[in-house]
């Protein structure tokens, strides 16, 4: 472990610029916590990195190698050592369920939430004009399924017909912002005739948004995400 301490980092930081020199720049770093030294690298860089926590969330004893009487002494550092930097990390990845690891899960989730709490996102997706290069519908990310997830408290869109069919079958409130064709008298039957739709001002926009911090849990964080 020492020698992958002393010879690691500048190891990867050398790999990483090489990437950047051949036109491959590094989005993001992930390491287990076993390599530690990742997170100084990553951060001496400027890219963002995630932990792979490979572990179970919680102990039920404390392990007998962290007591002062165990004689695997590099063992302890070694595991001491994953938390020293933790703070580092962008992100903690665990691969888990809730009704594996019930009691840990929800004392975590306190003070880091793992998804987004009810009714505390507003969803935007206008279209696109135009692009630098063809673009890419992903199937990890199926805005029918986006819109029905719980988190979500209203969407704002360019009243495009497959988003207007999606709006209405995902049930959410929505802030109309049409642009031309069809988009005029779709967000006119989402406004006037469905009665789920708002105005299509900024002043409108922000309203609509200030309601839904009020109905959020705790007056929450609004966030906006999706494809503008």
């Amino acid at each position: 472990m020492p020698l992958l301490r002393a010879t690691g980092p500048p190891a990867l930081a050398d790999l990483i610029r090489r990437h950047v020199d051949a036109g491959r720049p590094v989005s993001c770093v992930v390491n287990n916590p076993f390599l530690p030294w990742v997170l100084d690298v990553a951060a001496d860089l400027g890219i963002p990195s995630g932990v792979l926590w490979v572990q179970s969330c919680a102990a039920q004893e404390l392990p007998s190698f962290l007591l002062p009487s165990s004689p695997y002494k590099v063992l302890a550092k070694a595991i001491l050592e994953q938390f020293a930097n933790i703070s580092k990390a962008s992100w903690v990845l665990a691969k888990s369920f809730e009704e594996l690891e019930h009691e840990a899960i929800d004392a975590i989730s306190h003070r880091l939430p793992f998804i987004p709490a009810p009714l505390s996102v507003v969803y935007v997706s206008v279209g696109s004009v135009a692009a630098a290069e063809p673009g890419l519908v992903v199937a990890w990310s199926p805005q029918d399924r986006v819109l029905a997830h719980p988190a979500i408290a209203c969407f704002v869109t360019h009243c495009g017909w497959n988003s207007t069919l999606e709006a209405l079958t995902a049930g959410v409130p929505v802030v109309t912002y049409p642009q031309w064709g069809d988009q005029v008298p779709g967000s006119k039957f989402l406004v006037e005739v469905y009665g789920v739709g708002g105005g299509s001002s900024d002043r409108h926009i922000q309203a609509f948004v200030d309601e839904i911090r009020k109905r959020a849990p705790g007056g929450g964080h609004v966030d906006s995400d999706g494809t503008i």
